[in-house]
């Protein structure tokens, strides 16, 4: 857990006893909780699925660490505050060992993804119900996880395909624990600013010192969680020989809400284009784009139907309980019969380029984690040579100038004006136009601009 150097006794006193009591809070509800699900999920595993008998111990490690929490929280032996502390953390961390060990047995069964899936929803429930920084997140996460890759390599021989499944969480695992400290230096700030006001003018402007360097450390740590997002960015484009692509992204803050990404096949002929834009910004929003683009990649041949893809990813958000609304676009292009199929989830309209007739590719569907059952049309448009696509996010049609006027009817003229050059050029030129048209005002949202060529 981050401490603020230099504390009064007093002040680091009154955050232990601060810490001590949401400790106890915490606890309680893990342990009620903890005597819930495993029920429910063994339940499930035996009378529905007809799981293995030997999912069991696994899924009763958190329920006997949680009775546990429950009876030091609940009776005089609540006085122990550094043993309830460590129990809630080994409930922790016994949650991401119960889903590594439940990785390892389903291994080589279809609902390996679904798994997976649950390990995502268990990294981000022990981020959300961690009251520290990264120190303590690091060996929840850790021990579990190195055990479960140790044991697939050495016994399992796990698949490509395998490896690369787990890769997401073991990214999204670094994503939180950055953002762990954040939240704890954040609150420590937070608390300590109550306390000033009831200190002398002395200790206020000493706080005041301390709380600008935590902010400096804290931009540190934003812009460490920039470079690992912009990491789930695409560093480079295809390279496709009938097809130029080029891609434009730039964030509202350090850390963003739009997703872009190109999606490979192992027929050649076959490219996906993926673009989607989470509700919001800044770290809830990062922490959004980094579950799509895991589950994104834990979708399989899903991706071969634009449809079936949204539906899947719809599907995956709600039973995570997100809180955010997503808006996405895919399309699936086949350079064998010049053909782009694709599906909307209450995202921009793309603008398709032909000589200097402008189009949209229009398709209904609505925006992803809204309801569950969504259905998502599907539709598909013969493309010719030299034709150019445009996808995009919001922020590059709803950027408001100085009089307020949004750039959405200067795009379509500049797109017909600058037609007929390369798509490199034609998306650098749409994107200085911005940066001209909004004259030195910050942009209110992140802005995705790609593009893509027929030759």
């Amino acid at each position: 857990m981050f401490h603020e150097g230099a504390q009064p006794d007093g002040m680091a006193c009154s955050y232990k006893e601060y810490i001590r009591e949401r400790t106890l809070r915490y606890g309680r509800t893990a342990g009620w909780l903890s005597l819930v699900f495993p029920v429910l999920f063994l339940t499930m595993d035996r009378l529905l699925l007809w799981y293995p008998v030997n999912t069991i111990p696994w899924r009763l490690i958190p329920t006997v660490v949680g009775a546990l929490l429950l009876l030091f929280s609940l009776t005089p032996l609540k006085k122990y505050a550094r043993v309830i502390s460590a129990l809630y953390y080994l409930f922790l961390m016994s949650l991401m060992a119960m889903v590594c060990a439940l990785s390892a047995l389903f291994m080589k069964f279809h609902i390996f993804g679904n798994v997976i899936t649950g390990m995502v929803i268990i990294i981000f429930v022990i981020h959300f119900g961690s009251m520290g920084g990264w120190r303590y997140l690091v060996p929840i996460y850790a021990l579990p996880v190195t055990a479960c890759l140790v044991y697939l390599v050495l016994w399992e021989n796990p698949s490509k395909n395998h490896i690369l499944t787990l890769s997401n969480p073991l990214a999204l695992i670094i994503l939180s624990c950055i953002f762990a400290e954040m939240q704890e230096r954040i609150r420590h700030r937070e608390f300590s600013a109550g306390k000033t006001a009831e200190s002398s003018i002395a200790q206020l402007k000493e706080k005041n010192i301390q709380i600008e360097k935590n902010n400096n450390l804290m931009q540190e740590q934003l812009e460490l969680a920039r470079i690992i997002q912009r990491n789930l960015i695409p560093k480079t484009v295809p390279h496709m020989k009938d097809l130029d692509i080029h891609a434009v992204y730039m964030p509202m803050y350090e850390i963003g809400g739009d997703l872009y990404d190109f999606i490979h096949f192992k027929e050649p002929h076959l490219l996906g284009v993926f673009i989607a834009d989470v509700t919001g910004h800044g770290v809830p929003a990062a922490l959004i784009t980094s579950m799509v683009k895991t589950l994104a990649n834990m979708s399989g041949r899903e991706k071969l139907t634009p449809s079936s893809f949204l539906s899947f990813l719809n599907e995956k958000i709600i039973d995570m309980g997100s809180l955010e609304f997503i808006s996405a676009f895919y399309a699936l292009y086949d350079s064998s019969s010049l053909t782009l199929r694709y599906g909307r989830a209450g995202h921009c309209t793309p603008y398709l380029i032909r000589g200097r007739e402008i189009s949209e590719l229009t398709a209904k569907g609505v925006l992803l984690g809204v309801s569950r059952g969504g259905t998502f049309q599907e539709r598909e448009i013969q493309l010719q040579r030299n034709d150019k696509i445009i996808f995009y996010t919001d922020g590059l049609t709803e950027a408001e100038n100085m009089s307020g006027i949004q750039f959405s009817e200067p795009l379509v003229k500049d797109l017909r004006d600058y037609s007929g050059l390369p798509i490199s050029d034609l998306v650098s030129r749409v994107y200085t136009h911005l940066l001209d048209f909004m004259g030195g005002k910050k942009f209110e949202d992140d802005v995705c601009i790609v593009g893509i060529e027929v030759r």
